[in-house]
């Protein structure tokens, strides 16, 4: 099979059937789209996300940290704690370890989170560290992804394929550094240092959000799809309004790969009644968004490049796995 995620009719067949028992206090569970599962205790909800981090080579503490948080911040909840399961290479040693762990702890420090516990081995089974974070949240009030309306705005925060912008300048320096100037290798730093949503995850709950979507794997086309889908509804998305830096543009097109495709932690899509409200206040805060399109009542999912109507597909694999490949054979 391909790197990735796997297919929606494959995941709705060999994964999302198989939840064993049914609970009362489970009010969200393995569902598509959702970003996190949620369980009812008393009057408080506590929200649980996992993530593995498989596509990058540095700073893996770091985005394991940020990218499961994401998720809890996506559903309206504070992340408290985070449990890290480190794989690592017969070829690391408890140096490779250390550093995992420091990043780690920075990154849980700066959001205000404690590490507590996981599991840590060396093991045959991986050619790299494998980082797979398990982070814990709370609210009173969730938001979920099914939760979006007919007539929303959907608002995208930040731009799309900035987290695969920051692992292919940060992973393959070596190889892009004839074609990419010291410029577009400190804008590419500058996304790594931006990939929480905590800042307009903030700012969006104080506006009539119904739903927040963490654009991960897929990038902006999957979310779209994924939040879409969730709440059974369509959607009508514009290309052109679509934020998209200048370096990832171009790196996206010297590596053929679709920007609007590629892994994007530390973007927000977010489903509102006034979106140009919520964009006002995010510009004001220093936060890049725009309003990208509009949640319909009809089933089709649309996106509209050069006046031309298409329709968006289901998300398979992403972008990320294609350039990696073509940056190892030297492209």
């Amino acid at each position: 099979m391909s790197y990735g995620k796997l297919s929606v009719d494959a995941l709705r067949k060999s994964v999302l059937q198989y939840s064993g028992h049914t609970r009362a206090e489970v009010l969200v569970g393995a569902e598509f789209g959702e970003d996190s599962a949620a369980l009812k205790f008393d009057n408080e909800i506590m929200v649980v996300s996992s993530d593995p981090i498989t596509g990058a080579d540095r700073g893996t503490g770091r985005l394991a940290v940020i990218v499961s948080s994401n998720d809890i911040i996506a559903n309206g909840a504070e992340p408290v704690a985070i449990l890290l399961t480190l794989l690592m290479p017969e070829t690391a040693d408890e140096y490779d370890v250390e550093q995992i762990m420091r990043d780690a702890d920075a990154a849980a420090k700066e959001l205000n989170i404690e590490i507590i516990g996981g599991h840590t081995e060396f093991t045959a089974a991986v050619n790299k560290p494998v980082v797979c974070a398990t982070t814990i949240g709370k609210t009173k009030k969730l938001v979920k992804s099914s939760g979006v309306c007919s007539g929303n705005d959907l608002v995208l925060t930040k731009g799309a394929g900035i987290e695969g912008t920051a692992i292919l300048f940060s992973d393959f320096s070596e190889q892009l550094e004839q074609r990419f100037s010291p410029q577009d290798f400190a804008v590419a730093q500058q996304f790594s240092d931006q990939l929480s949503v905590a800042p307009e995850g903030r700012i969006a709950l104080k506006h009539q959000t119904t739903a927040m979507h963490d654009v991960t794997e897929g990038g902006v086309l999957g979310a779209v799809y994924e939040m879409s889908e969730s709440g059974r509804l369509g959607v009508k998305i514009y290309a052109d309004k679509i934020p998209v830096s200048d370096v990832t543009e171009r790196l996206c097109a010297q590596l053929n790969v679709d920007p609007l495709r590629l892994i994007s932690s530390g973007s927000l899509l977010v489903a509102v009644q006034n979106g140009d409200l919520l964009v006002e206040e995010l510009l004001k805060n220093g936060i890049q968004a725009a309003v990208i399109g509009t949640i319909t009542q009809d089933d089709r999912k649309i996106i509209i490049r050069n006046g031309i109507e298409l329709n968006i597909a289901k998300p398979v694999g992403d972008e990320l796995w294609k350039a990696i490949a073509q940056l190892k054979a030297g492209f």
